[in-house]
């Protein structure tokens, strides 16, 4: 039995959450093949796509140079007693690093003031992710994949 109805658009709920929040968990893919998880900050940007501001020293960052495939959980209630609850997002798609430009400086600031000083350092760059699509859910029997067009049009 299905808990999604074909005719349900869960888009913008999804776009709702990822924009309210700027933290969140990245998993790359290691180099032993297992799934590596990691807490990172981001940036939405008005298209959909998510930013990122990376050290080189991360893990994270190695696993990425070799297979750019991401997904990234947004979950802010994670840590509540109700958090099955609650809406949570994950996203999957590919991730690139981008030109440390003034638009990257600028949309990363405005989510997280403090990381100006990050920016500065010579081991820390951007990342771009381009979202192909989204697992939502907002609770329990409130559930839905978005697709990456869906998800940038809401």
């Amino acid at each position: 039995m299905s808990v999604t109805h074909p005719l349900i658009s869960h888009a913008k709920p999804t776009r709702e959450l990822v924009t309210r929040n700027v933290r969140g968990v990245l998993a790359t893919l290691s180099d032993q093949l297992f799934p590596y998880a990691s807490m990172v900050d981001y940036a939405p940007l008005a298209d959909g796509d998510i930013l990122f501001l990376l050290s080189a020293l991360a893990e994270h960052t190695r696993y990425i140079k070799v297979n750019p495939k991401v997904s990234l959980l947004i979950a802010p209630d994670l840590n509540t007693p109700e958090a099955f609850s609650k809406a949570r997002v994950t996203l999957l798609g590919e991730i690139e690093p981008v030109a440390r430009d003034r638009d990257c400086q600028q949309a990363f600031a405005a989510a997280h003031p403090k990381a100006q000083a990050y920016m500065m350092m010579g081991d820390f760059g951007f990342f771009r992710m381009a979202v192909d699509s989204a697992r939502f859910i907002g609770g329990f029997g409130r559930m839905s994949w978005v697709e990456g067009s869906d998800y940038r049009d809401a």
